[in-house]
């Protein structure tokens, strides 16, 4: 795209061609826009109007053209991407309207019909012979959470409802995975304390932790070699050794991550703090 400078210096290069604008401001051959204009002349004002105006259309036409396709990608019927957006788009206690696979949201208000939108996260993914729906909500203190068993039969006779005849769909509605680690922090003592906490008692070592792990994209991946350099920004870390890395999911029991990567079953993970062993060792 186009910098407001660029748009400017296309139009005045153009204007400095012109032969009418020649003799009426007595420019002579070698002259640029900026040698003859001051910046507060009204010629250089107007320029600088116009291509910003230039600008800011270009950027609207370029969201546009990107909320377009975006709108193409999620709306193709029957694909991944699209039983992605259906499911975030079911309404509890909402009626289909009939032979479609839209709600019927007569009469109800914006706050009505948020309050019904209980799928926050989805993620679809294919599998050999069928589609696996990844479902979360939001729970307290805004921390991602199954959605409950009534919940889930009604969204279960939803997806059924708008699926293609002869899909099988598996949902995935499960508690966050937990992560197990045991690690070495060598720290700065000038500037933390040996618990991880600063000395304003922020726990510091243990929301970076928790911070790497939101921000991970629902039925996104962890990356042990990203983890680490996420605690090695913290004020005050020089650098992370890794014994060892545990995850598990369901009521299964641990078990080593060998790979540097996990994708979590659920969709989502909490880190263990207790089970977890964190070393700090002054360096």
């Amino acid at each position: 795209m186009r910098t407001i400078e660029q748009i400017k210096q296309e139009m005045t290069s153009i204007f400095m061609q012109n032969t009418d604008v020649f003799e009426k401001y007595g420019i002579q051959e070698g002259d640029t826009f900026e040698s003859r204009f001051s910046t507060v002349s009204l010629e250089n004002i107007y320029f600088y109007v116009v291509a910003f105006c230039a600008w800011v259309l270009e950027r609207l036409f370029n969201v546009h053209k990107a909320e377009v396709q975006d709108y193409i990608v999620r709306m193709k019927p029957h694909s991944a991407v699209w039983y992605q957006t259906k499911a975030k788009e079911f309404l509890l206690g909402f009626d289909l309207i009939e032979g479609e696979d839209i709600f019927d949201t007569t009469g109800a208000s914006e706050s009505d019909i948020e309050a019904a939108k209980i799928v926050k996260y989805a993620a679809v993914s294919e599998l050999q012979n069928k589609l696996r729906v990844k479902v979360a909500t939001v729970g307290a203190g805004g921390s991602l959470a199954p959605i409950t068993q009534g919940q889930l039969q009604s969204f279960e006779f939803y997806i059924n409802k708008i699926k293609d005849a002869g899909t099988i769909i598996e949902l995935q509605n499960t508690p966050a995975d937990s992560l197990k680690i045991d690690i070495v922090i060598y720290y700065n003592l000038l500037i933390l304390r040996p618990d991880g906490t600063d000395y304003n008692g922020a726990p510091v070592v243990a929301n970076a932790i928790k911070n790497y792990i939101a921000g991970i994209e629902f039925d996104g991946t962890f990356i042990t070699t990203k983890f680490v350099d996420a605690l090695q920004q913290v004020e005050g870390v020089r650098y992370v050794h890794i014994n060892s890395v545990q995850v598990k999911y369901g009521i299964l029991p641990y078990t080593a991550l060998t790979e540097g990567s996990y994708r979590p079953d659920s969709g989502y993970m909490i880190f263990d703090e207790i089970s977890s062993n964190l070393i700090y060792q002054p360096s």
